[in-house]
């Protein structure tokens, strides 16, 4: 388990900017080991650290909404009791926190630079993670319709960095207040 924990380091390390060996200091490596059950266990660890730092990633992305704008609190609890007025007002302070934190910590693009409501004409070239159809859809491309949403991506993150002994899963430590 360690060598994930040296992977995880190793990958924060490179996307800061920080180099793993001075250049001064890099040997020549005999990379010669090319057999498939290395290439399979190198895929599968990478794929796990992927995805615990996807994870991690997401959770902490939470904890910024919740510590700048109680977003949590805000979806947790049952509104149906509110006036529309005193929900009108909440959202507002709510949007405005969360907004900002979004703005500091991340750089947000559309994917498409088209209108919503243009029509698109995609050809057969179709990339599920880049568009998903809605409608009556044929079973092959040709793809065309109405753009009714332009997407989201993340263009940059910058999340802050985090410091001590943390548990990833922890959003927000219950309050206690001492009287």
């Amino acid at each position: 388990m360690s060598r994930i924990g040296d992977a995880f380091k190793a990958f924060f390390l490179v996307m800061g900017g920080t180099e793993l060996v001075p250049k001064g200091e890099q040997e020549k490596v005999d990379l010669k080991d090319d057999s498939e059950e290395t290439k399979i266990d190198l895929e599968a660890e990478l794929k796990t650290a992927r995805l615990a730092a996807f994870k991690e990633g997401a959770v902490y992305s939470l904890q910024l909404l919740q510590r700048e704008g109680r977003l949590i609190d805000f979806l947790q609890e049952d509104i149906g009791a509110y006036s529309n007025e005193q929900i009108g007002t909440a959202v507002r302070q709510i949007h405005t926190d969360c907004s900002a934190a979004l703005q500091e910590n991340f750089s947000v693009e559309a994917l498409r630079e088209e209108a919503e409501g243009d029509t698109l004409d995609i050809g057969n070239e179709l990339n599920p993670n880049l568009m998903q159809l809605t409608g009556n859809v044929p079973d092959n491309g040709p793809y065309k319709g109405v753009l009714r949403h332009k997407g989201w991506v993340a263009a940059k993150l910058n999340l802050p960095e985090r410091h001590g002994d943390i548990d990833p899963t922890i959003i927000k430590a219950a309050e206690l207040e001492i009287q």
